[in-house]
C-alpha cells in the first residue's frame, strides 16, 4: 500500500463533493453555515450528508468555508 499525503486525500474529496458556493446552483442546493464566520454556503447533497455525519460524530468537526479555511492555513504557517 502506498502512502498518500493528506492534501492528496483532501483533493479527492473536494472533487467528489464539489466546492461550496455562495449562491444556490443546480448542484449546490443545501444550505450550511460556516462555523467560523457564520456565512451561508450552498453545497451538494453528498457534501451535506458527509458534514451531517461528521458533526453527529464530533461536534467540533463543523463546516468551515473556503475563506476561513484559507485564513486558518495562513495563520498556521
Amino acid at each position: 500500500m502506498t502512502d498518500r499525503l493528506r492534501a492528496e486525500l483532501d483533493a479527492d474529496r473536494h472533487e467528489e463533493f464539489g466546492m461550496p458556493t455562495r449562491l444556490r446552483t443546480d448542484t449546490n442546493t443545501r444550505l450550511v453555515t460556516c462555523a467560523a464566520c457564520g456565512d451561508g454556503y450552498y453545497v451538494t447533497d453528498a457534501l451535506f450528508e458527509h458534514l451531517d455525519a461528521g458533526v453527529g460524530y464530533d461536534p467540533d468537526n463543523a463546516f468551515t468555508c473556503p475563506r476561513c479555511d484559507e485564513e486558518a492555513t495562513d495563520i498556521a504557517r
